[in-house]
């Protein structure tokens, strides 16, 4: 039986010239077992996988599970924006073996309480593999409830747990409240972690975790000094409005590139000699903050 819990790493996706990157991905993998984070979550928000086609999508997935050589948990992200796509990667993550799945809630169109219910049972009726609902209205513009949440997983034996990027403690608060028992919550903004975990989260689902170790030592350790010295970490990272700037971060720490480029999805660019310039600074306070 998988127990979910500890730093669940939303991985980015690697690219070069617009495409995907199965070299550096493979790399991230052996980075991500290195580090020893507790389990692996490609298709994330992270990974912009609004980028990429549906069979590009299951491609993240499957290359990922077949890399993935740590006994961690794996939790394929299988978010598209209508339900049948969702379902039909959903078989496909059950297919290759994955621990169990992860779905955001549907985004553009706005979603009352009955229609995010029929959503998410309708995926659970659908597949049989672990299910953890996604909350993070920030990008999707929908927001799963306390109430429909427990609903759902007290309906749905396969429905396991949350993922929350909200933000908003007053709402972790209350999922963390309406757990049915057995049932997991993870904090989706790595700022958060450490909070969460005093008040019973099960973990971090923390993006940061893709290019350092240092939100799994907080998870570890529950350090305080090192809470308060990684928010100046995040306070830079708010410069920046998506995940291009993980992308590069990853190349020059990770892959130790000495001048990324070409290392953005279309529609977006690379980042420009001044921000480049800023995480270059960044890098060197992680590196400290790691030691």
């Amino acid at each position: 039986m998988v127990i979910f819990h500890g730093i669940i790493t939303p991985m980015i996706t690697p690219v070069k010239n617009n495409e995907i990157d199965f070299p550096a991905l493979e790399k991230l993998l052996n980075y991500l077992e290195k580090i020893k984070v507790e389990g692996i979550f490609p298709g994330s928000s992270t990974g912009a996988f609004t980028l990429f086609s549906f069979e590009k999508h299951k491609r993240i997935l499957e290359f990922s599970k077949e890399n993935y050589k740590s006994n961690g948990t794996f939790l394929a992200g299988i978010s598209r924006n209508n339900l049948e796509e969702t379902i039909s990667m959903g078989k496909f993550a059950e297919n290759i073996g994955s621990d169990g799945v992860v779905i955001i809630t549907p985004y553009y169109l706005k979603y009352d309480d009955s229609s995010l219910y029929n959503y998410y049972s309708k995926i659970a009726k659908s597949i049989d593999i672990p299910i953890f609902l996604y909350n993070n209205p920030e990008l999707s513009c929908n927001s799963i409830s306390a109430e429909i949440m427990e609903k759902l997983m007290t309906e749905f034996s396969n429905i396991l747990g949350i993922k929350d990027s909200s933000g908003d403690m007053k709402k972790f608060n209350l999922y963390l409240s309406h757990l049915p028992k057995g049932r997991y919550i993870f904090q989706g903004k790595d700022e958060l972690l450490y909070e969460s975990l005093i008040l019973g989260a099960s973990g971090g689902v923390c993006g940061t975790s893709n290019f350092s170790s240092i939100v799994h030592d907080i998870y570890l350790r529950r350090d305080l000094e090192l809470h308060k010295k990684f928010l100046h970490v995040i306070e830079i990272l708010r410069n920046f409005k998506n995940n291009v700037s993980y992308n590069y971060i990853f190349r020059k720490k990770v892959l130790d590139e000495k001048n990324p480029e070409n290392y953005s999805m279309e529609p977006f660019n690379d980042l420009n000699e001044k921000e480049e310039t800023l995480l270059d600074n960044l890098i060197e306070k992680l590196k400290e903050y790691e030691h």
